[in-house]
């Protein structure tokens, strides 16, 4: 069994506060997957500018949680995230809670949707599969059984 390790966000923005409001109780407002092996860089999601990979330090988080997932194949992971790059950020997500809509569409991405369907490129559920979920937030991810979580501060200073 190999694992991934994904690195929830949250900062002070009216754009994170939103989303935690909207998507609450998760105190947590963004998710990446932690992609090794890139100097430099290492994170890949998905947000306003699309998926992309950035640098360890793009962004000003007010707490870091890091979180682990067993997976059959890490590589098959990361391949996946890697085969998202350039996919539009998902800025109708929101229709999600109000209209049945396939989170699962990979035309475009909202992060968490993007961390937990790299996850089921590898046949790997932290979800409940038998659940139809019209979309997925940070605050669903960490609720899985499936993660185990880490506060220990992996910031890399560049």
């Amino acid at each position: 069994m190999d694992s991934v390790e994904f690195r929830f966000v949250t900062d002070n923005s009216l754009a994170s506060r939103g989303i935690r409001l909207w998507t609450w109780p998760s105190e947590f407002s963004h998710v990446d997957l932690v992609m090794p092996g890139f100097a430099g860089y290492g994170l890949l999601g998905a947000m306003p500018g699309g998926v992309k990979l950035r640098p360890r330090l793009y962004d000003n988080p007010t707490k870091i949680l890091y979180a682990t997932v067993e997976v059959n194949d890490a590589a098959k992971v990361y391949a996946a995230a890697k085969s998202q790059i350039g996919k539009p950020y998902d800025f109708g997500a929101i229709a999600g809670l109000m209209f049945h809509r396939d989170w699962k569409d990979t035309g475009q991405w909202f992060c968490s949707e993007l961390a937990t369907w790299i996850l089921l490129q590898d046949n790997t559920h932290i979800l409940n599969p038998a659940v139809v979920y019209n979309l997925v937030t940070p605050g669903m991810m960490l609720t899985s059984i499936a993660m185990k979580y880490s506060t220990e501060d992996k910031t890399i200073v560049e």
